[in-house]
C-alpha cells in the first residue's frame, strides 16, 4: 500500500509537476499561415519566402512578454530570429495598402524602425487573417495595431 506525505486528498509530486507546466506555458493568442516577405536590395519592395509557415502570437508565461513565432510548415521548425520579443506598445501591425489583395500584413517596431512583412496564407474564406482588429483583440493591451475604417 501506498503512503501519502500529505493531507488526504491532496495532489502527488507528478500533480503538482503537472500544475506548474501548465502555468509556465506559453498562452498561444492567435495564430494562422503566413510566409515572410524580405525586404530587396534595393529597400523599395518586398520578395516571398517560399517557405509555408505559421504565424503567432504567444503570451510567455515566464517573461510576461507577447512573442511573435514564426513556424515554419510542416515541420515546426521555430529559429531563434523568428521568436520575436515584443515589449508592450512597442510595436504595430499594419495592413500593407500597397498590396492590392490585402495579404500582406507589416509588424513595424516603434523604436528603431525595424519591419517584418508576412503574406497571409489562408485560404480567402478566413475574415481572421483580413482584418488587423482580430489580432488587435487577440493581442491587446501588448501591441498597438493600425486599423483602416474598412476594416469593420
Amino acid at each position: 500500500m501506498a503512503h501519502s506525505h500529505g493531507p488526504p486528498g491532496a495532489p502527488d509530486m507528478a500533480q503538482l509537476q503537472a500544475m506548474l507546466e501548465a502555468q509556465t506555458k506559453p498562452k498561444e493568442l492567435i495564430s494562422f499561415r503566413a510566409g515572410q516577405l524580405n525586404m530587396s536590395h534595393n529597400g523599395t519592395t518586398v520578395v516571398a519566402d517560399k517557405r509555408r509557415g505559421k504565424l503567432s502570437l504567444v503570451l510567455s508565461m515566464e517573461d510576461g512578454l507577447l512573442h511573435l513565432q514564426w513556424v515554419q510548415r510542416p515541420t515546426g521548425q521555430l529559429q531563434e530570429s523568428d521568436d520575436i520579443m515584443i515589449p508592450p506598445r512597442s510595436a504595430a501591425f499594419e495592413k500593407v495598402p500597397e498590396c492590392k489583395t490585402g495579404r500582406v500584413i507589416l509588424l513595424r517596431f516603434k523604436q528603431g524602425g525595424r519591419k517584418r512583412f508576412f503574406w497571409l496564407q489562408e485560404p480567402k474564406g478566413m475574415s481572421i487573417v483580413h482584418r488587423p482588429s482580430c489580432l488587435q483583440s487577440a493581442a491587446l493591451p501588448h501591441l498597438v495595431l493600425t486599423t483602416y475604417p474598412h476594416d469593420v
